[in-house]
């Protein structure tokens, strides 16, 4: 007699164009809840951390999507191992200051607290990474009505940089026409005693900047040009044309920044309790090369990495090695 035995064993599913034993991807979903859960994200800020649709993972997790299952699992798979590397990594790395008041700091501030008071015109140029954009922050921060435009080669005409200006002044639905632009942005800012900041206004063109000054003229606010050396060379070099007179005549404020100064690498030494001679000297080395005080934060914060796994406070050991690996990767410090 023939008896028909029936096979046993898990039972397969075709997924996302592949078979898979039983619900392979359970245990992804259940580490994905837990980490939403645990540390409050929602499912649509977790679908855009992992590059997927919030719909693809709405239903992955509840095992109805009908997509590429495995490219899903991939990508939060990844997710959870970047957020588990941030986790690790938060327990050593430091937290940078976010505003240490040096002495170039105050210079910046200074020059633009003159401009929004006076309702004139400050220039701030030299070289990178001395602090310029961290003060005008800092000023914002700390004062009403001051408005940052971010000047990039993109943003240079006229038209774009109008846009960025009303950017920064939370325009809505702003009008193409440039002119029509101009009229909001006056409107928005006429009255207010506020102030208009250009960051990295070098990129900005001829045009641009007397359009800028226009703006100062016509909304009676302060205005301040942050930026390298080519903007005060191009706005008051001995070859300046004449376009430039009316502009050039109403800077009240000029602040050329050249290097740090002691004073600066001691103060944000202090911040991040770093005081010892060998130390203090190691830092001040660092200022004088290329990326400044820039620099000198990234150093310091590799530093204190190194000191924090090894348990120990950072020496000027740590200090050199950071320059070293910032140096040999080409950064700001590289020579």
């Amino acid at each position: 007699m023939t008896t028909n035995t029936a096979q046993t064993g898990p039972t397969l599913q075709v997924v996302g164009g592949m078979a898979a034993a039983g619900d392979e991807f359970a245990d992804l979903r259940d580490r994905v809840a837990a980490t939403m859960a645990d540390e409050g994200i929602s499912q649509n800020k977790a679908a855009k951390e992992a590059q997927i649709s919030a719909t693809a993972l709405s239903q992955f997790m509840t095992g109805t999507y009908k997509g590429n299952n495995v490219v899903v699992a991939t990508k939060l798979t990844a997710w959870l191992n970047d957020r588990a590397q941030r986790a690790a990594l938060d327990g050593v790395m430091p937290i940078a200051p976010t505003w240490v008041e040096t002495r170039t700091a105050r210079r910046v501030y200074e020059a633009l607290a003159f401009a929004q008071l006076a309702v004139d015109i400050s220039i701030v140029y030299g070289g990178a990474g001395l602090g310029k954009t961290t003060a005008a922050r800092q000023y914002r921060r700390e004062h009403a009505s001051v408005f940052i435009a971010e000047c990039t080669p993109s943003t240079a005409s006229v038209p774009t940089m109008l846009q960025e200006v009303g950017m920064a002044l939370g325009l809505k639905d702003m009008p193409l026409h440039p002119a029509r632009l101009q009229r909001e942005i006056v409107n928005r800012l006429r009255n207010t005693g506020g102030l208009l900041i250009f960051d990295e206004a070098q990129n900005l063109t001829d045009q641009s900047l007397e359009q800028a000054r226009r703006l100062h003229d016509l909304a009676e606010v302060g205005l301040a040009f942050l930026g390298n050396e080519v903007i005060y060379t191009r706005i008051s070099g001995g070859s300046r044309s004449e376009s430039f007179a009316p502009l050039f005549s109403r800077v009240g404020r000029r602040v050329r920044l050249t290097r740090a100064v002691g004073e600066d690498v001691k103060a944000i030494a202090a911040a991040w309790n770093i005081t010892g001679a060998e130390e203090l000297k190691v830092l001040t080395e660092i200022a004088a090369k290329p990326g400044a005080l820039r620099g000198l934060t990234k150093i310091i914060r590799i530093a204190c990495m190194s000191a924090a796994g090894a348990k120990t406070a950072v020496t000027a050991a740590h200090l050199l090695a950071a320059w070293r690996s910032i140096a040999a990767a080409g950064g700001d410090n590289a020579e």
